[in-house]
Order: C-alpha cells, then sequence, then structure tokens
C-alpha cells in the first residue's frame, strides 16, 4: 500500500525530459560497489522469500542516478526510492546553478533521463532529505536497506543520522565519504556509539551500519 500511494503521488512524467544522458560527474566509487553487492546479492532477486513483497531499498541523495542503477541491477525484482531535492546540492558539491544550468530543474530533469530505463521500479521523491525520511515512515514504508549520500558537513551528517535511527532504527544502513570527509566520520563513529548498531562495516571509502537484527 505505501509504494502504491508513494508511486502515485510521484511519478515520472509521460514523456522523458528532453535533456542529454549525463555521466559527468557521476560518482560511485569500488568501496560502494563492494558494499552494495554484499548487502544486495544477485540471488535474492529469485528468493522465494520475495514473493509475496518485493525487497524495498531507499536513496537519501541520488545526484545523477548512477548508484540507483547500481542498485536497481543488483536485485531485477527490488523498488527503490530515491529522495533528492536535486536542486540545492550541498557542502561536497554545491548548488546546481554552479554547473553552468539557468534551468533549477536541469539537475532533476537529467536523474530522470538517466535513469528513464528503470522508471518502473524507481519512484523519485523530491524533497529536501530528513523531510523525506519522515514523510516515508509516516507513510509506512519499511526499507529493507537505506542508501545514504547526502551533505557532509558534520552538522548536517549528524542530523541525518540521528533522523534515520529514530524512523529506520532496525534498517542496514549503507554511505559513503567516510575517509575523505571529516564531517561524515565524526558523525558516523557517534552513531556507532550512541545508538544500537550492531557492527560496522568499512570498504575503503563506505561504510555500512547493521543493526542488531539484520
Amino acid at each position: 500500500m505505501a509504494l502504491a500511494r508513494l508511486r502515485a503521488a510521484h511519478p515520472y512524467p509521460p514523456t522523458c525530459p528532453d535533456v542529454p544522458f549525463d555521466t559527468k560527474p557521476f560518482w560511485l566509487e569500488k568501496g560502494n560497489t563492494r558494499l552494495l553487492r554484499q548487502f544486495i546479492p544477485p540471488d535474492l532477486a529469485d528468493d522465494p522469500r520475495n514473493r509475496d513483497r518485493p525487497k524495498v531499498y531507499v536513496e537519501f541523495g541520488s545526484w545523477k542516478g548512477r548508484s540507483a542503477q547500481y542498485i536497481l541491477s543488483l536485485n531485477t525484482k527490488c523498488v527503490l526510492v530515491c529522495a533528492d531535492t536535486w536542486a540545492l546540492g550541498d557542502t561536497s558539491i554545491g548548488a546546481n546553478k554552479a554547473f553552468g544550468h539557468a534551468d533549477p530543474d536541469h539537475l532533476y530533469k537529467t536523474f530522470l533521463r538517466n535513469t528513464w530505463a528503470h522508471r518502473d521500479r524507481l519512484i523519485p521523491v523530491r524533497m529536501d532529505g530528513r523531510k523525506a525520511m519522515a514523510y516515508l515512515k509516516a507513510m509506512g514504508l519499511r526499507p529493507d536497506l537505506i542508501y545514504l549520500d547526502m551533505d557532509h558537513s558534520y552538522k548536517a551528517c549528524r542530523g541525518d543520522r540521528d533522523a534515520l535511527m529514530t524512523h529506520f532504527p532496525q534498517t542496514l544502513i549503507l554511505g559513503d565519504d567516510v575517509m575523505h570527509w571529516p564531517g561524515v566520520a565524526r558523525a558516523v563513529k557517534e552513531v556507532v556509539d550512541e545508538y544500537t548498531v550492531h557492527h560496522l562495516v568499512l570498504n575503503q571509502n563506505c561504510y555500512a551500519l547493521v543493526p542488531a537484527v539484520h
């Protein structure tokens, strides 16, 4: 029911946006793909336990959609919810207009264009990430995995992870930039110390917060 309501409220447009397929910059490093493969193994697509309810993954911070496409390629029967403003950027990226685009919707259109082939299994929620966390929780969504890649400043990172631990305390959380951004590293360490995180998995620049029930 939650997925059906979300899909109705946040549909793809009837026609593909008239923007070019854009691949630069298009970040997805080896640590990201390794952890995603570890926690989204391909054989889950044919697991009989998935017949009644498809795996539901949520990505907070989607940019141009490369990680979204990769997640969808790992499990061909999953549904992915992508939440992003596709406009404001963050401390590591900057505002959308900094890339020379006068159209405030250009980044969103680019995401839709890049992920057009997956629109039957992807739901774009154009919303601030933290607001989207509360919104999805209120909708009754029960994600099997959350992939987080939003603002990289310490204050924002800590607030984002506090919100996730409040709304989805038993959900596996994956994220990146734990080695490159001190604010991310500090926030992750504090969350591991203060919340019920069973263990922390690191792979190069990426991390997984694994709950006790996973």
